[in-house]
C-alpha cells in the first residue's frame, strides 16, 4: 500500500498525518510559468500571497510530537522541473516503499528560498535548473496532538517553484539520489497512489 505523508515525513518513517482545511480555496490567479524573467531571489514568500499572479493555499498538518522537521523552520521549497515541451517532470522515486515526491527541502530563517531551491535540485538529482516562476504558496499550520487535545505549534510557508533544466537533454536515465531515492523524468505518476495529499497534489499540478 502506498502511504503519502506530508513533506519531510514520507522518508523517515514518521507517523504524522495531514488534514486540509480549505486548501482548495484559490485566493489569487495562477502565475504564468512562461514568463521571461527567472526567479533569482526570494526572501519573503508571505509577500507573494498579496500578488495577483500567485495562488495561495492554506492547510493543516497534525503531528503526534512537536519534534517535526519544520518545528523551527521558515518553511519548505518544492521544485517542479519540467522538460522543454512540458511532457516530463523530474521526480524522486523510492521503489522499495513505493513513494514519489518532487525535489524539496526545508528552508531555515534567513535563507534565500530561490537559492535553497536550486541547490536542492542539484544535490538531490544532479540536475541544474532555472526557476521560471512560482506555482503557488501554501501556508501550513502545524498542530500537535496532546493528552489535553490539539494545540497550535507554528506556521510555515511552502513554495512550489516551476523550473526548467539547464543544459540537460530530455529523457535522461534516472540517477542515484540520497537515501535510496532515484531521480528521473516521468510523464505520469510512476506509482498508483491510494490517497491524495499535498505531495501528490503538487506532482499533479506540475504534470498538468
Amino acid at each position: 500500500m502506498t502511504v503519502h505523508l506530508p513533506y519531510g515525513f514520507a522518508t523517515d518513517g514518521g507517523t504524522d498525518t495531514e488534514t486540509n482545511d480549505g486548501s482548495d480555496a484559490v485566493t489569487a490567479a495562477a502565475v504564468d510559468p512562461e514568463r521571461e524573467d527567472p526567479v533569482k531571489s526570494l526572501t519573503d514568500p508571505t509577500a507573494l500571497r498579496e500578488r495577483d499572479d500567485v495562488i495561495a493555499h492554506d492547510t493543516t498538518y497534525t503531528h503526534e510530537t512537536p519534534d517535526h522537521c519544520e518545528a523551527t523552520a521558515a518553511g519548505r521549497v518544492i521544485v517542479g522541473a519540467t522538460t522543454d515541451d512540458d511532457d516530463e517532470v523530474l521526480l524522486l522515486v523510492r521503489s522499495e516503499s513505493d513513494h514519489v515526491i518532487l525535489p524539496n527541502a526545508v528552508v531555515e530563517s534567513g535563507d534565500d528560498w530561490a537559492t535553497v531551491a536550486r541547490r536542492t535540485v542539484a544535490e538531490e538529482t544532479g540536475t541544474t535548473v532555472r526557476l521560471d516562476g512560482v506555482e503557488y504558496v501554501r501556508t501550513v499550520d502545524h498542530v500537535v496532538e496532546t493528552d489535553e487535545g490539539t494545540r497550535h505549534q507554528n506556521a510555515t510557508q511552502h513554495v512550489l517553484f516551476h523550473a526548467s533544466p539547464v543544459g540537460v537533454s530530455d529523457g535522461n536515465d534516472p540517477t542515484a539520489a540520497a537515501d535510496g531515492w532515484r531521480a528521473g523524468w516521468y510523464d505520469e505518476l510512476p506509482v498508483d497512489p491510494d490517497e491524495e495529499g499535498d505531495v501528490i497534489a503538487d506532482i499533479r499540478t506540475v504534470l498538468e
